[in-house]
């Protein structure tokens, strides 16, 4: 009540909406690099089947053996580069996430025009082409057609389009790096019962971790793992999330 007798107008705040799934996940990548609520390929799960598509981490572990193997592959376009050739044409560098790693995709410039409308950061895209697995570099698929995957629709159920693996999540270099090193003996002090998922930056690729390396997860381990690896490289992922 004022004292002048004057009634003071009330403002109500009304409470923010939820974001929606995918913009929650695109701002989840955009500031730490990782999806940690969930992924936005994990919708499209029951599609891989019907359209003759494999995991991209398949690809990366078997690269040198699938050399010039023509394969489908369904993604998340998660970064785009354009460059201008020496012949004054354009061609572009896509990087292609599914939920079990990511390979850069090029795509040379007939194929670009043919296809320009679809390239483009978040867009799910359905690829095919050729592996190219070259000594002493990353494996890489050269583009040869693609098109938008249809809306998943009923093709999964509604708890599966939002599954996201329970678990403990860290990102480091490679697997032979110091830090990864220091971190399992963190991990090993812990033995539980939570997954451990770890993601090779370099390789980009997303490890399971074997059963013996559960891990029990507490505030300790989490502070001293994110003292260690970096804030943004520790996530923690339980199912009241999923």
């Amino acid at each position: 009540f004022d004292l002048s007798g004057e009634k003071k107008e009330e403002f109500k705040i009304s409470p923010m909406p939820e974001f929606a799934v995918q913009e929650k996940l695109s701002m989840e990548k955009e500031v730490t690099g990782l999806y940690l609520s969930g992924h936005p390929m994990a919708a499209y799960a029951g599609m891989y089947k019907a359209l003759h598509a494999v995991r991209i981490g398949d690809i990366l572990e078997d690269a040198a053996k699938r050399d010039g193997e023509s394969v489908t592959v369904l993604g998340i376009v998660t970064k785009v580069r354009i460059k201008v050739t020496k012949s004054n044409s354009t061609m572009a560098f896509m990087t292609v996430e599914d939920m079990f790693g990511s390979v850069e995709v090029l795509v040379f410039p007939n194929t670009l025009s043919e296809y320009a409308d679809l390239v483009a950061e978040g867009s799910v895209l359905k690829l095919g082409g050729r592996i190219s697995a070259r000594e002493d570099e990353d494996a890489k698929l050269i583009c040869e057609s693609i098109s938008r995957v249809p809306d998943p629709g009923n093709a999964v159920s509604g708890s599966e389009k939002s599954k996201c693996r329970p678990g403990l999540y860290i990102r480091v270099p490679d697997e032979k790096s110091p830090l990864y090193n220091k971190a399992k003996k963190y991990i090993a002090v812990f033995d539980g019962q939570t997954p451990l998922f770890v993601y090779f930056s370099e390789s980009r690729k997303l490890f399971h971790a074997p059963v013996s390396m559960r891990v029990s997860v507490n505030n300790v381990l989490v502070r001293e793992l994110k003292k260690l690896l970096g804030e943004k490289n520790v996530a923690v992922i339980d199912a009241a999330q999923q």
